[in-house]
Protein backbone atom coordinates (compact mmCIF):
# COMPACT_ATOMS: atom_id res chain seq x y z
CA UNK A 1 0.00 0.00 0.00
CA UNK A 2 3.05 2.12 0.97
CA UNK A 3 4.74 1.60 -2.06
CA UNK A 4 1.53 2.41 -4.29
CA UNK A 5 0.97 5.81 -2.88
CA UNK A 6 4.61 6.55 -3.34
CA UNK A 7 4.53 5.20 -6.68
CA UNK A 8 1.81 7.19 -7.20
CA UNK A 9 3.07 10.41 -5.82
CA UNK A 10 6.38 10.33 -7.13
CA UNK A 11 6.34 8.54 -10.65
CA UNK A 12 2.46 9.01 -11.82
CA UNK A 13 1.41 11.88 -10.48
CA UNK A 14 4.15 14.25 -11.69
CA UNK A 15 4.50 11.93 -15.33
CA UNK A 16 0.44 13.15 -16.29
CA UNK A 17 1.41 16.59 -15.02
CA UNK A 18 3.85 16.93 -17.11
CA UNK A 19 1.81 15.55 -20.08
CA UNK A 20 -0.97 18.07 -19.06
CA UNK A 21 1.88 21.14 -18.96
CA UNK A 22 2.90 19.12 -22.68
CA UNK A 23 -0.52 19.60 -23.61
CA UNK A 24 -0.95 23.01 -22.52
CA UNK A 25 1.76 24.24 -24.12
CA UNK A 26 1.34 23.01 -27.55
CA UNK A 27 -2.26 24.41 -27.42
CA UNK A 28 -0.51 27.57 -27.05
CA UNK A 29 1.68 26.89 -29.44
CA UNK A 30 -1.14 25.81 -31.85
CA UNK A 31 -2.81 29.19 -31.12
CA UNK A 32 0.07 30.90 -32.03
CA UNK A 33 0.75 29.29 -35.33
CA UNK A 34 -2.96 29.91 -36.15
CA UNK A 35 -2.82 33.24 -35.83
CA UNK A 36 0.66 33.65 -37.35
CA UNK A 37 -0.88 32.03 -40.53
CA UNK A 38 -3.73 34.09 -40.65
CA UNK A 39 -0.83 37.24 -40.47
CA UNK A 40 0.55 35.56 -43.51
CA UNK A 41 -2.70 34.75 -45.43
CA UNK A 42 -3.57 38.37 -44.89
CA UNK A 43 -0.33 40.06 -46.12
CA UNK A 44 -1.09 40.49 -49.43
CA UNK A 45 -4.43 42.64 -48.66
CA UNK A 46 -2.05 44.66 -46.02
CA UNK A 47 0.32 45.59 -48.23
CA UNK A 48 -2.54 46.32 -51.40
CA UNK A 49 -3.44 49.36 -48.23
CA UNK A 50 -0.43 50.41 -47.73
CA UNK A 51 -0.11 50.97 -51.25
CA UNK A 52 -3.33 52.23 -51.40
CA UNK A 53 -2.46 54.82 -49.27
CA UNK A 54 0.90 55.83 -50.60
CA UNK A 55 -0.93 56.42 -53.79
CA UNK A 56 -3.95 58.58 -52.17
CA UNK A 57 -0.73 60.70 -50.83
CA UNK A 58 1.23 60.85 -53.80
CA UNK A 59 1.81 64.92 -54.27
CA UNK A 60 3.18 64.90 -57.72
CA UNK A 61 0.02 63.55 -59.27
CA UNK A 62 -0.90 66.54 -61.36
CA UNK A 63 -4.09 65.35 -61.82
CA UNK A 64 -5.02 65.32 -58.30
CA UNK A 65 -7.41 62.17 -58.77
CA UNK A 66 -5.20 59.98 -56.73
CA UNK A 67 -4.28 62.27 -54.04
CA UNK A 68 -5.90 63.11 -50.75
CA UNK A 69 -4.02 65.98 -50.46
CA UNK A 70 -6.05 68.39 -53.03
CA UNK A 71 -9.30 66.90 -51.70
CA UNK A 72 -8.25 68.30 -48.21
CA UNK A 73 -7.32 71.59 -49.56
CA UNK A 74 -10.66 71.55 -51.93
CA UNK A 75 -12.25 71.34 -48.37
CA UNK A 76 -10.63 73.60 -46.26
CA UNK A 77 -10.88 76.29 -49.07
CA UNK A 78 -14.56 75.74 -49.28
CA UNK A 79 -15.09 75.56 -45.57
CA UNK A 80 -13.06 78.78 -45.00
CA UNK A 81 -15.58 80.35 -48.32
CA UNK A 82 -18.85 79.35 -46.87
CA UNK A 83 -17.56 81.20 -43.32
CA UNK A 84 -17.13 84.14 -44.94
CA UNK A 85 -13.74 84.37 -45.25
CA UNK A 86 -10.51 83.70 -47.81
CA UNK A 87 -7.09 82.34 -46.38
CA UNK A 88 -4.22 84.22 -46.60
CA UNK A 89 -2.04 80.56 -46.61
CA UNK A 90 -3.64 77.76 -46.89
CA UNK A 91 -0.74 74.79 -47.70
CA UNK A 92 -0.37 70.93 -47.13
CA UNK A 93 3.11 70.45 -44.83
CA UNK A 94 3.36 66.96 -44.58
CA UNK A 95 2.04 63.82 -43.66
CA UNK A 96 2.86 60.88 -41.61
CA UNK A 97 2.19 57.72 -42.81
CA UNK A 98 1.06 54.54 -40.57
CA UNK A 99 -0.29 51.29 -41.10
CA UNK A 100 -3.97 51.65 -42.36
CA UNK A 101 -3.82 55.70 -42.13
CA UNK A 102 -1.66 58.63 -42.71
CA UNK A 103 -2.14 62.03 -41.27
CA UNK A 104 -2.08 64.76 -43.24
CA UNK A 105 -0.84 68.05 -42.15
CA UNK A 106 -1.90 71.68 -43.04
CA UNK A 107 -1.43 75.60 -42.29
CA UNK A 108 -4.17 77.88 -42.69
CA UNK A 109 -3.37 81.48 -42.15
CA UNK A 110 -6.37 84.07 -42.25
CA UNK A 111 -7.29 87.52 -41.00
CA UNK A 112 -11.02 87.62 -40.37
CA UNK A 113 -13.62 88.66 -37.74
CA UNK A 114 -14.16 85.88 -34.82
CA UNK A 115 -18.07 85.40 -35.99
CA UNK A 116 -16.69 83.87 -39.35
CA UNK A 117 -13.43 82.11 -37.79
CA UNK A 118 -16.32 80.81 -35.22
CA UNK A 119 -18.22 79.79 -37.72
CA UNK A 120 -15.62 78.24 -40.09
CA UNK A 121 -14.73 76.52 -36.68
CA UNK A 122 -18.09 74.86 -36.24
CA UNK A 123 -18.69 73.79 -39.95
CA UNK A 124 -15.17 72.13 -39.56
CA UNK A 125 -16.31 70.16 -36.67
CA UNK A 126 -19.64 69.51 -38.02
CA UNK A 127 -18.26 68.15 -41.54
CA UNK A 128 -17.95 64.32 -42.04
CA UNK A 129 -14.27 64.53 -42.84
CA UNK A 130 -11.78 64.10 -40.04
CA UNK A 131 -10.05 67.28 -40.01
CA UNK A 132 -9.06 68.82 -36.73
CA UNK A 133 -7.49 71.58 -35.27
CA UNK A 134 -4.58 70.79 -33.74
CA UNK A 135 -2.82 74.09 -32.83
CA UNK A 136 -4.57 77.75 -33.16
CA UNK A 137 -2.97 81.01 -32.78
CA UNK A 138 -4.94 84.00 -32.70
CA UNK A 139 -3.95 87.66 -32.61
CA UNK A 140 -6.65 90.28 -32.42
CA UNK A 141 -6.08 93.96 -34.65
CA UNK A 142 -7.47 97.26 -34.31
CA UNK A 143 -9.60 96.75 -36.59
CA UNK A 144 -11.81 94.36 -35.24
CA UNK A 145 -10.04 91.39 -37.15
CA UNK A 146 -8.54 88.23 -35.95
CA UNK A 147 -5.08 87.15 -36.58
CA UNK A 148 -5.53 83.61 -37.19
CA UNK A 149 -2.71 80.81 -37.79
CA UNK A 150 -4.28 76.87 -37.58
CA UNK A 151 -2.45 73.74 -38.06
CA UNK A 152 -4.53 71.34 -39.04
CA UNK A 153 -4.41 67.49 -38.97
CA UNK A 154 -6.22 64.91 -41.43
CA UNK A 155 -6.89 61.60 -41.40
CA UNK A 156 -6.92 59.74 -44.62
CA UNK A 157 -7.75 55.68 -44.84
CA UNK A 158 -7.59 52.79 -47.07
CA UNK A 159 -11.12 54.12 -48.22
CA UNK A 160 -10.73 57.81 -48.55
CA UNK A 161 -10.86 60.52 -47.16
Amino acid sequence: MIGLALGWTYFVKPTIDRWREANDHTASLEDQLEKAESLVNRRTSIEAERAAIERRLEPDDPTGAGSAIPAFLEHVQSLSEAAGFHPATLRYVRSDKYDAYAELRFELKARAPLKQLQDFLVRMAASTWYLRVQALSLNPREDGTIEAEFSLVGLVTKGGS
